[in-house]
């Protein structure tokens, strides 16, 4: 039925005044969150714009990581918790609990179930076997460990809602609020540059150059949660019709390319290649628009280097003051990665089942072998310590099959213009790949993307169940196709 011309600007104004009111209630929180630090204003209007626009809650999750050590509402309970209840509400408000039945034997649930299992067991593990040598050099307390692995399991187990919330949406309504993410997370882009070069700009001197980042929180680990963002500014560079959005999206995109650039982190530049190089290279499915968009890119690269927006200096002297050797360059995680896969091999038990669900496991081992307690820096050689090959099984199997599904579906989410859902497992691959140089296997952004990730995934294999084809005079039609 068509529609009749006061009918469908009518719809349109309805459509941009819901628009409006979401941007402006995320813009806020944000803004609230960052430069006033007005934690009870910010939490009581994050509930009342969640309960009016509950959409915003979408973008949130993927933007608070990034700022979640500055948005403290007391000690212990942060912006991302605060987040976390208001979704799970959200949830139950819209009881999707009736197709949870039909879930629970989808590969993702059990392998999410069985990972939430090896912890737990693990914690036994570590305190019949781990317990006595960790504790010489580290005090020990069994309720501040099994506190720590709750809190991970929670996180783990958010992943699972998500899961269940995505599973159960039409795949148009998935479409919807990722054409939305892409837009919003381009716009915040700017209070979050703003105020990182502001107020919340930190410094700490390392290798003789001064590393910048947000306030509490690490240089290379706030690079890499940058880096996550940038296939949404890439999905709307390329496919969004609105020029204004386009070179928003460009500007912050330059604008993260910067914060990325001052924080001297050799891993964040190569997640920021990676994030690049990927995001074009899935998302555009075009050979000659490919070229365009990489030299682009290495044109906006060669005029911030040129024009001193990226100081080339700190980094030239920061490689050559570490320039004595593998150890050194890579910040001595190679001396630390060695050492745990050393614990790993030395004996049987250790490489089926691993040390115990202790990160004290992992300091252990680096200040025996290393002198220096840190962590493994890498998700992968982390779950190996800690669960054994069991662990990294299923940590693998859990993101493989996701990575293997989407690269499998590309074709069909391309010709169908489905190319949005490509973003979130380009966010989680960036994740991943991080991971090769973080210990952040019990992040928030991980298993926020995982669950998102696997929802999709199981919505979409639904959707090609019942005849997968869309109708283009109706996909013509909608007035939001690329908004």
């Amino acid at each position: 039925m068509v529609k009749s011309g006061g009918a469908m600007i009518e719809s349109v104004r309805n459509y941009w005044y819901s628009k409006i009111i979401q941007y402006h209630c995320f813009i806020l929180v944000i803004i609230l969150s960052l430069f006033f630090l007005d934690i009870r204003l910010t939490g009581f209007l994050t509930v009342i714009f969640a309960w009016i626009a509950p959409e915003i809650l979408y973008p949130l999750l993927i933007i608070i990581p990034a700022i979640k050590d500055v948005v403290i509402f007391s000690q212990g309970f942060t912006m991302m918790k605060l987040l976390g209840l208001l979704y799970l509400a959200l949830l139950i408000y819209r009881k999707r609990s009736q197709k949870i039945s039909e879930m629970v034997n989808d590969w993702h649930f059990k392998l999410i179930l069985l990972y939430v299992l090896l912890i737990m067991l693990n914690i036994i593990n570590f305190r019949l076997f781990s317990w006595e040598k960790v504790s010489i050099l580290f005090p020990l307390n069994l309720a501040s460990i099994f506190k720590g692995n709750m809190f991970n399991i929670v996180k783990i187990l958010f992943s699972l809602f998500l899961f269940i919330d995505f599973a159960s949406m039409k795949i148009d309504d998935i479409k919807k609020i990722f054409n939305n993410m892409s837009t919003v997370i381009s716009i915040i882009v700017l209070p979050i540059f703003i105020y990182t070069i502001t107020l919340g700009l930190q410094s700490q001197k390392s290798w003789y150059v001064i590393r910048a980042t947000l306030n509490n929180t690490k240089p290379g680990e706030y690079s890499y949660l940058l880096s996550i963002l940038i296939p949404f500014l890439i999905y709307c560079i390329i496919y969004n019709q609105n020029i204004i959005l386009k070179i928003i999206s460009l500007t912050s995109l330059c604008e993260i390319i910067y914060l990325i650039s001052i924080t001297i982190s050799r891993g964040g530049a190569l997640a920021l290649i990676f994030s690049i190089i990927m995001s074009i290279l899935l998302l555009q499915y075009n050979h000659k628009r490919k070229l365009i968009f990489f030299i682009m890119i290495a044109v906006l690269m060669f005029l911030m280097i040129s024009t001193g927006i990226i100081n080339i200096d700190g980094w030239i002297i920061r490689n050559k003051a570490m320039n004595t050797g593998i150890l050194t360059l890579s910040s001595h995680r190679y001396d630390f990665w060695i050492a745990g896969l050393k614990y790993s091999f030395s004996n049987i038990r250790n490489f089926i089942f691993g040390g115990g669900s202790s990160p004290l496991l992992d300091r252990y081992i680096n200040m025996v072998a290393c002198g220096r307690g840190n962590v493994m820096h890498n998700i992968y050689i982390g779950n190996l310590v800690k669960y054994g090959l069991v662990g990294l099984m299923t940590f693998c199997l859990i993101m493989g099959r996701i990575i293997y599904q989407f690269m499998k579906d590309r074709a069909f989410l391309i010709k169908n213009h489905y190319q949005v859902f490509l973003v979130p497992f380009l966010s989680l691959s960036i994740s991943l790949f991080a991971g090769l140089f973080v210990s952040w296997e019990f992040r928030e952004i991980l298993w926020i993307l995982t669950g998102i990730n696997a929802g999709i995934l199981y919505a979409l294999g639904n959707f090609k169940k019942m005849g997968g084809e869309i109708d283009l005079l109706k996909r013509n039609e909608r007035i939001d196709e690329y908004l």
